[in-house]
């Protein structure tokens, strides 16, 4: 698990093909893990290429689905601020961050590649899992919420809902025949009924 706790990306090359020229500073970029958005950057000017330093904690894996996009605010921001246009996208894994020396190529929102790179350096450190395992249970302390008590709760609820479902089995054998829909869900419950 890598726990990082800020972030440096810098565009490599210019903006200008992917972006309407403007005074403004109107681009950001949000980056996201496994689909989470986890940072919103400040907005800056597309000229010079942005650079971007933002203190902000979050944690990834080696293989967590990364998504770095490069937005641009509408011109119009003031009278419609959530209007936002995707300039250049990163995608990859987390491993592809772990060398804070590679320019990642990016693509426009069709796909095609365009000329402008990123480089993104992380500060970060790794943890072993019994760490990342204990602060997930310090935070979730911290929130409020019991630790292991609830998941201990929650086996006896598993195992009435097991009886519930080997109960149902009869009902639903009795109109299987009737449809193959039925039949199926059957199975399914058959299934589900002797783990």
């Amino acid at each position: 698990m890598i726990s990082v706790t800020s972030l440096d990306l810098q565009v490599a090359g210019d903006l200008i093909e992917q972006s309407q020229a403007c005074l403004h500073a109107d681009h950001f970029f949000i980056f996201y893990v496994n689909r989470k958005e986890v940072c919103t950057s400040q907005r800056k000017t597309r000229e010079p290429p942005p650079r971007w330093i933002e203190q902000t904690r979050f944690r990834f894996d080696f293989s967590s689905t990364i998504r770095i996009v490069i937005f641009r605010q509408s011109l119009l921001a003031k009278r419609f601020p959530v209007k936002k246009y995707i300039v250049a996208e990163f995608n990859g894994k987390g491993v592809d961050l772990l060398d804070n020396s590679t320019e990642h190529e990016m693509r426009a929102e069709s796909g095609d590649s365009v000329a402008s790179r990123i480089s993104v350096r992380l500060d970060y450190s790794s943890q072993s899992h019994a760490e990342f395992m204990k602060a997930v249970d310090e935070d979730m302390s911290r929130i409020g919420v019991p630790d292991s008590d609830a998941a201990q709760t929650t086996i006896p609820i598993a195992g009435q809902l097991g009886t519930v479902l080997q109960k149902i089995v009869p009902i639903v054998d009795q109109f299987a025949g009737v449809s193959a829909f039925l039949s199926f869900q059957r199975s399914i419950l058959d299934l589900t009924s002797h783990r």
